[in-house]
């Protein structure tokens, strides 16, 4: 309240010298007491303000106000803003205008606030910054040969165009994306209603790569866009907000759909690089661009190396191919525009500027990347002779360069030499991108008592040592320069060529920097409690590099080749461990006791555990708590080689090698007996999907004859191990790294259930229904039934063929299950009708011998059933996708084979679905089916009845095909004595009264022109022909 009434005062204040008399006499009393009564209100909190570090919710908790008091407060105040209400009448008052304009900003100020709150909540990334990063890297007009082209110029002009610009690396790709980005924000600025989204999908940041990221950033561009926040957005919004969750995946796909076709009247998308998302990301974007592309008439442009997976994409076949190469007068400008940055005299000289550039660019053979990286191998050269030897001397391929490079940072002065190769031995070893801050901190750790300011290198120092190999990307994070950078990294390092000692000494680092006292007083200050949700913020902020070192030591430690000593005296240092604890608690949930023994299992430090650091009690540690032991949390974490270590610990072994039933009979019920904590461990390992980890437990227990499983499990082992792939349940079998696996009697041993008895199906109908063609046979190798049933009575054939999974199908059929129905029980082909997979239907009337006009007990056909799972299809997918289309070809293939008496009804209802649902091709498909098929004699009622449907819905192809017939009476008239031209004319579809007029259809509105052209007015205009049919 006080600071609306202060803004308020304020904006009267400045505007006070423009007042008249009348006006300043008006405005002077209310103003007046409005000042007195904001003095009185701060009094109040001073009054009881004892201590300035108090926040000011503390403060106010403070504060006892007499209830009198409020009241004669409240009264005073509704008194003024009455007064004020007054003047505000006074309409040409100049002051109580501004008066009004400060009210308005604080309401504009509330909306912003909101609308950036919704922003956020879409996606908190901004790919603005990139396009602006990669358009500066453009030369002035280079690339314009781009921008003219004629395909780009045609994919400007045509709705709906597609163009897919492929390239080799380093070509250009990503500064042709933000030029053609920029191009079409300049040609498009004064229209509104046209969408500009862009994407840029990056290798090195997989993380934030999601295909759910993707749409929820293009969302929030076209959001932002518009001047106020659309109902659809808010409403999603405020939905999630009550629920406190996040949009799904298909909510956001759906609500963009709906904003592009209700915001804007044309929609340009580009997408770059599309060859660095991950495969199932690239999947499910090539779909989305080829629904958007196809249903909203969007222009899409797409970027990508010359990978015939994707530039060979039958989804994309409606963008036409772009080959990009780097274009010499574009290297020539770029090389030029570089010389006058190198170092050596002669720069200025013409005839050395023009042999430089002509050699590269020539060089360089349509890689802008090339021509940077020999530019950089130039540029610090003193002489003309050493010029021209790196020139023509140097290498030729991308990844020489590279390695040209890496020598290049070697060779320079010792200190500038040791900063760089920290630099991209952090950059390449880090497990997850460093910001700029973080590396600062990790480079200027050295083995003193503290870390000092004064000892971390600039941002511009770390990029300079490293000549090029690095940058700083739009989130501040410090990246390899280009995708081709990391891939000759990570082969160098795969191949123990560089950075063998850079987990070593990164370990190092993270524990020393852990265990400086300044940083652990720093974390005790940000933490307070570990719920403060600002205590993340605090820490990047203080000690930027904590948490990454908190997270990561261990995992460093654990891949080092000689393990540091300085990481076992942290673990012998309880104050620093426990600092970092706080900082890893708040990045990886799960409590986890503090000692020795459970951290180094928790990261997989097996050099810990053979060092002999640890007394035997340490690593056993069984507190009778399986989720205690330092084993479960290797297993947890999947670190096979710490599991097997800890299992062979001779304390455990003596635990294990007494019976069981005598451990039953000792221990506590809440004190569990070893073999039970052993069966937890192996269904921690199912859990977490580590066949590894999977296989050295279960061979451990064939070894040690443990029972793996306890009879009657509620959730058994062999059907958690059967959920994705068949890693874990090959190993579950003993069949992890060998093709024999347990015998049928060892398995019965490890009392694993094959045919679990307690849930409503087995274990392979759930494979069969799921399609996993390989648990299905290694299921029915290891015995289990091809004709046991779920809790609807279907077998793992019919779940397999209802389900679509014709390799399944083709199994199960081959190893001998029984295709027969039994009473009232669904024919096989009504359930493959359902399945939407046209090659089960196929297979299972040619090879199982089903009948497609054989009609069920209930009196259906099996095209009945595809129908009404079409119209369930339709009725799910808001958007159109390859459901969809499976189901419309499944519905083809039975309504090709119909033989029964009066099939028209059947084409019918395909037809009426098929136009109320707006498919673009079963519509077409149908009306074929029924002109080859007339009902009787005289199709003609037939032919008028298809005709009336596709004008109805505007189907051109449709009334195409009828006009094309050669005993179509274009002219007839219906029941309803109308033509179908007067059809169209009375639905105003311009396009169908064009095709029938030219098919011969007649009108008396027709006129013939002295020219001999006769004319017709037609919805949007007159319509002129020169001849009829």
């Amino acid at each position: 309240m006080s600071f609306g009434f202060g803004m308020v005062l304020q904006g009267i204040d400045l505007i006070k010298d423009d007042l008249d008399d009348y006006e300043t006499h008006a405005l002077e009393a209310p103003v007046r007491e409005c000042s007195k009564l904001l003095n009185e209100i701060e009094s109040l909190f001073k009054a009881d303000d004892h201590s300035s570090q108090q926040s000011k919710v503390s403060r106010l908790k403070r504060i006892k106000l007499d209830v009198d008091q409020v009241q004669k407060l409240r009264l005073r105040v509704s008194l003024n803003v009455q007064l004020l209400h007054v003047v505000k009448q006074f309409k040409d008052s100049h002051a109580i205008k501004v008066i009004g304009d400060q009210v308005s900003t604080l309401k504009d100020d509330s909306a912003n606030q909101q609308r950036q709150k919704i922003l956020e909540w879409l996606d908190r990334d901004n790919y603005y910054p990139q396009y602006r990063k990669h358009l500066e890297r453009r030369q002035q007009g280079s690339c314009q040969w781009f921008l003219e082209s004629t395909g780009v110029q045609t994919w400007i002009a045509n709705k709906g165009d597609g163009l897919l610009c492929h390239g080799i690396p380093g070509c250009g790709k990503t500064v042709i994306s933000s030029i053609v980005i920029d191009h079409l924000f300049r040609q498009f600025e004064r229209d509104k209603n046209i969408g500009i989204l862009f994407i840029f999908c990056d290798a090195q940041d997989q993380e934030e790569g999601t295909f759910h990221r993707y749409v929820s950033n293009v969302t929030k561009q076209l959001v932002r866009a518009q001047s106020e926040i659309p109902a659809s957005v808010r409403e999603l919004y405020e939905m999630h907000q009550k629920l406190h969750s996040s949009p799904r995946e298909m909510e956001t796909v759906d609500l963009l759909f709906r904003l592009a076709t209700t915001c804007t009247s044309r929609l340009f998308i580009i997408v770059d690089g599309l060859d660095e998302c991950q495969p199932n990301v690239l999947r499910k974007l090539i779909q989305w661009i080829s629904q958007l592309q196809r249903d909203g008439e969007a222009n899409v442009l797409l970027t990508t190396r010359s990978i015939p997976e994707i530039v060979n994409d039958a989804k994309l076949s409606r963008c036409r191919y772009f080959e990009i190469r780097a274009r010499d007068d574009d290297v020539r400008q770029f090389v030029s525009s570089s010389i006058p940055s190198m170092r050596f005299k002669e720069r200025d000289d013409p005839l050395l500027q023009e042999e430089i550039t002509s050699v590269i660019s020539k060089r360089a053979e349509g890689m802008f990347l090339l021509a940077e990286l020999m530019v950089e191998s130039v540029k610090d050269m003193r002489t003309p002779r050493q010029v021209r030897k790196a020139l023509y001397g140097g290498p030729r391929r991308y990844t020489e360069y590279y390695h040209d490079a890496w020598m290049r940072v070697k060779k320079q002065n010792e200190t500038d030499a040791r900063l760089a190769m920290s630099v991209i031995s952090w950059v390449v070893c880090a497990k997850r991108p460093l910001g700029i801050a973080e590396l600062q901190h990790a480079l200027a750790t050295e083995d003193e008592e503290q870390i000092y300011e004064d000892n971390m290198f600039s941002a511009e120092d770390i990029l300079s040592v490293c000549l090029g190999l690095v940058r700083v990307d739009a989130h501040s994070n410090v990246r390899l320069v280009h995708q081709t950078t990391v891939e000759f990294f990570e082969a160098e390092k795969n191949n123990a060529g560089f950075f063998q000692s850079a987990d070593a000494e990164m370990a190092s680092i993270c524990v020393r920097y852990l265990s400086f006292d300044q940083i652990r007083r720093s974390a005790e200050r940000s933490s307070g409690e570990l719920q403060n949700i600002h205590f993340g913020h605090t820490l990047d902020k203080n000690i930027p590099f904590g948490q990454y070192a908190a997270v990561h030591w261990g995992d460093h430690a654990r891949d080092a080749r000689r393990f540091p000593y300085c990481v076992w005296e942290f673990l012998d240092n309880p104050a620093a461990l426990a600092t970092s604890w706080k900082m890893f608690a708040k990045a990886r949930t799960g409590k986890v006791p503090l000692k020795r023994a459970h951290i180094a299992a928790l990261f997989g430090i097996l050099h810990v555990f053979e060092g002999r650091f640890l007394m035997p009690e340490e690593t056993f540690a069984y507190e009778g708590d399986s989720r205690r032991m330092p084993l479960y949390f290797a297993v947890r974490e999947g670190h096979a080689d710490v599991v097997k270590l800890l299992l062979d610990s001779p304390a455990l072994l003596r635990q294990l090698r007494v019976p069981e039933t005598f451990h039953e009979n000792v221990f506590h019920s809440q004190n569990p007996a070893p073999h039970s904590a052993i069966r937890a461990m192996l269904a921690e390992a199912v859990e977490v999907r580590s066949a590894t980890t999977v296989d050295v437990l279960i061979k451990f227990c064939a070894r040690e004859k443990l029972r793996a499983e306890v009879p009657r499990e509620a959730w058994p082992l062999v059907d958690r191990a059967s959920r994705e792939d068949t890693s874990v349940l090959k190993a579950l079998v003993g069949q992890h790294d060998t093709a024999e696996g347990f015998s049928i009697e060892i398995i019965a041993e490890l009392g694993l259930q094959i045919e679990p008895s307690l849930v409503s199906y087995t274990t392979l109908i759930y494979a069969a229904s799921k399609g996993n063609v390989g648990v299905v046979e290694l299921l029915w190798r290891i015995g289990a039934s091809l004709e046991a049933r779920d809790g609807l009575g279907k077998t793992p054939l019919r779940c397999a063929v209802e389900s679509g999974r014709l390799d399944v199908v083709i199994r199960l059929h081959n190893y001998g299950a029984k295709v027969d129905v039994k009473g009232g029980e669904e024919p096989l082909l009504s359930l493959a009708a359902r399945s939407g997979n046209v090659d089960v239907v196929y297979y299972v009337i040619n090879n199982l011998g089903q009948n497609p006009n054989e009609k069920d007990v209930d009196n259906h056909l099996p095209i009945q059933s595809a129908l009404s799972s079409l119209e369930r299809c339709y009725s799910l997918s808001k958007l159109r996708d390859e459901s969809v289309e499976r189901h419309e070809e499944v519905v083809k293939v039975f309504l090709s084979k119909l033989d029964i008496d009066n099939p028209h009804a059947m084409y019918q209802s395909a037809l009426q679905l098929a136009l109320e649902n707006k498919s673009p091709s079963l519509p077409h498909y149908v009306a074929s089916e029924m002109i080859k098929n007339p009902n009787s004699s005289d199709p003609q009622p037939l032919y008028h009845s298809i005709m009336r449907q596709a004008i109805m819905y505007g189907k051109c192809d449709i009334v195409d095909l009828l006009i094309s017939q050669a005993d179509f009476d274009i002219n007839r008239r219906s029941e309803n004595d109308t033509t179908a031209l007067e059809i169209a004319q009375e639905y105003g579809f311009r396009r169908i009264c064009e095709a029938l007029l030219d098919g011969g259809a007649f009108s008396g509105d027709i006129e013939t022109l002295p020219t001999g052209l006769q004319r017709v007015k037609i919805p949007g205009g007159w319509y002129y022909w020169k001849r009829r049919r």
